[in-house]
Order: structure tokens, then sequence, then C-alpha cells
């Protein structure tokens, strides 16, 4: 008996059109394979081509297919952003990955650098003009779907491709700025962004984790130990700032670490979005993470010196005093030599460091300890430091006026 409304021509030709659609793309994939096009809008039919197969045929070159898209985001501007071409390249991505194309020729780090650039390269979109903010707002979420059918497999993350993600992308190892902002985002007043946080910081914590595992797993008691850990931490590591900071701290590794230190300091900023006392308790927590280890503590240094007369808040200048006093007693040798590089123009923030670091005897002796042990250089060193800017102050006399005042 035939059901109302169906009719079997009908449905024939509309299986006919779709066959002539899927053909009709393939063929112009090919076509544009083969061809140096350089044509804006026939560059955008190659990607909606691709966003519109239903299948992958096996004799289309999938290597060249993925170096193609590559160059055409390549190709973007990172001054401004006019046109639909990374959205449309990274739904283009993201429909390979639904029709089962390679996930390992999807994540390769050329691919992947390429799509990050394009869109963090752009000018911060508060900068824009209304049309260009609400086309970078698109290309934002679109790259935020390409990344989550990368990387989830049922509504699960597969973490072995996160984990290539992550770490063959080398130029954006920005692993201990996801911690802090996730952290920050975290204590925000808004539900909605709670939420997300904690989402977003369990599936890290469970990459994290399976990272240290991996490295792990063939030393047998260490191993076992870290599974027991996790067990009991998953029971309360979101209930607060402090509790996130001190878990997730132990397995970053000492640039990861400094760019978890740095998310704290730019935090703190009276301009910044994120609450003042989850941004304190976060860096103070930071501070007191056992083994965890900082390179280029320089950088910690100048953020300090470039943010601090944007904290007018008595107890987040109190914090960042703390901060500084320990990271001068810790490294005093990258702190003092980054701040005399700092203190070339003699200003008010170089002055107020100084006397940061001077307000505490243990750090004070260390701190001058440094000052005149460079003082104390072969006389080649001493001629360069004759060669100072004018206004710039001697070291013998800082050093004499920091010891007088103790």
């Amino acid at each position: 008996m035939a059901l109302a409304g169906y009719s079997p021509v009908y449905c024939n030709a509309c299986l006919r059109r779709l066959d002539w659609e899927h053909k009709e793309a393939l063929d112009y994939i090919n076509a544009f394979l083969t061809s140096n096009e350089q044509d804006e809008a026939k560059n955008l039919k190659f990607l909606d081509s691709i966003s519109s197969l239903r299948s992958l045929p096996a004799f289309m070159d999938q290597v060249l297919l993925v170096e193609k898209i590559t160059e055409l985001i390549d190709h973007e501007s990172v001054d401004s952003l006019t046109g639909v071409m990374r959205q449309q390249a990274m739904l283009a991505i993201m429909k390979l990955s639904k029709v089962k194309l390679s996930v390992w020729l999807l994540t390769r780090p050329r691919l992947l650098t390429t799509c990050f650039s394009s869109i963090f390269s752009l000018p911060p979109a508060h900068t824009m003009e209304e049309v260009e903010a609400a086309l970078y707002t698109k290309a934002l979420k679109t790259m935020d779907e390409m990344l989550k059918a990368l990387v989830c497999e049922d509504k699960e993350p597969n973490l072995v491709v996160l984990q290539n993600i992550v770490k063959e992308v080398e130029e954006f190892s920005v692993l201990g700025q996801l911690v802090g902002c996730l952290t920050l985002c975290r204590a925000e007043q808004e539900q909605e962004i709670c939420q997300s946080a904690v989402e977003g910081l369990r599936h890290l914590y469970s990459f994290m984790l399976h990272l240290k595992s991996e490295i792990l797993r063939k030393l047998g008691a260490e191993y076992r130990q870290i599974l027991k850990n996790s067990q009991v931490e998953t029971a309360f590591w979101v209930t607060n700032t402090r509790n996130i900071t001190l878990i997730f701290g132990k397995y970053l590794e000492p640039s990861e670490g400094m760019d978890f230190l740095l998310t704290a300091i730019g935090g703190m900023r009276d301009s910044s979005v994120h609450g003042a006392v989850a941004t304190r308790n976060m860096l103070h927590t930071i501070l007191e993470v056992p083994g965890l280890r900082w390179w280029r503590m320089s950088e910690a240094v100048r953020s300090i010196y470039n943010h601090l007369d944007s904290i007018s808040e008595p107890l987040a200048r109190q914090e960042l005093r703390r901060a500084l006093l320990l990271l001068g007693y810790r490294f005093s040798e990258e702190v003092v030599g980054t701040l005399l590089g700092c203190s070339r123009s003699c200003d008010s923030v170089a002055a107020e460091m100084w006397k940061m670091l001077t307000s505490q005897p243990n750090t004070s002796r260390k701190i001058l300890g440094e000052l005149v042990s460079r003082l104390q250089e072969p006389a080649r060193r001493r001629y360069q430091l004759s060669e100072r800017p004018a206004g710039f102050p001697p070291l013998a006399n800082l050093a004499q006026t920091s010891c007088v005042s103790h």
C-alpha cells in the first residue's frame, strides 16, 4: 500500500539530483586541485564544494586537498578581516572530518598553525568596526566548532588527537594560559560561563593526566600513585580556585608554568574582566605549588613592570609585592638583570619595584649581593656600564641607598 504523500518518482528524482550535485562538486574539486586559481569567488566555490560532499572517493589526492585549504587560509591578510574565506575553510575541514578523512591529515601542524595564526594574529576585536568584529566573532566560533569536530568522537574527547593538536603545534603552546583563563572563568558569577569553564577544565585535566600517565606507565609504582591521586582529586578539585591551581600546577612544564603565572599577573589589572579575588587567590597559590618550575623569568619581571601602574587595588598590589619578593629571592640574578634593563628610564614603576625587592631582609640581602657582584665584574663589564644612558642611576648609589635604608 502506498503511503500518503509518498512519490517514488519524486524521491528517485531527488536521489538523482543529489548524485548529480555530488558528482559536480567532486569534478570541481579535482579541477581546482590541478589549477593555480587565485580568484576569490572560485576559491570560495572550491570550499563550498567540499562542504557539500557526502563521501570522499579513494582516488582523490587527500594530502593535496589539505594543502590547498592551508594555502587559502595562509593567503588571507592578518591585518584585517574583510571576508569569509577563513570561516569557509574551517567549515570545509569540519566536513572532511565528517566524511572520515584521516584525522592525522587534518591535525597536521602546518594546517593548525595556519588556522590559529589567521585568527589570533588579527587586531583585537574591540578595535574593529562593527561589521569586521561580527566576522571575527563568527570565525572564532567556527574555529571552536572545528576543533571540537576534530577532537571529539561520540561526544567524548579523543585524547590522542588532542595531544597531537596541543603538543605538535609548538608555535601555540598555550597550555599554561589555557589553565589560567579557565580557572579564572570558573569563578565568574555568570553561570553559563562558569559551567563552560568547569567542563573545559575537566577535559583539560583528563588530557594532562593522559600525557603524564603515558610517560610514567612503565615506572610502575609512580604510575599507580598518579591514578590513585586522580581518583581523589576529581572528587573535590573544582570546588575553588586554590584546589584547581594546586592540582594543575604539578603537571605543568616550566614554560607552561610561566604562562600560568603571567596569566595571573595580567589578570590583576584594574581593567581585567576577571574577578579580583579569584585572580589574587590564583597568583597566591601558584607561588605555593610544590615543585612548580619556571623558565623565562625575565618575562615575569617585565610583566609586573608593565602592569604595576594599572593595578590600584591595595590587596592586589600587596599580592604582587609578595610575588616579586619570592621571585627575587629564588631568582635574584635574572630578576636584577631584567629590572636593571627596565630601570634605564629611571621611572617611578622601576623605583617602586626596587623598593618592593628591598622591603624584606632575606630578599634584600640576595638582591644587594647580586648588585655588588655585578659591580665587581671585570673591567670590561664596568666600562660597558659606564656607557649607560643619561639618567641611569649608578649601581653603587642604588646599593648604598638600599643599604642605608636597612
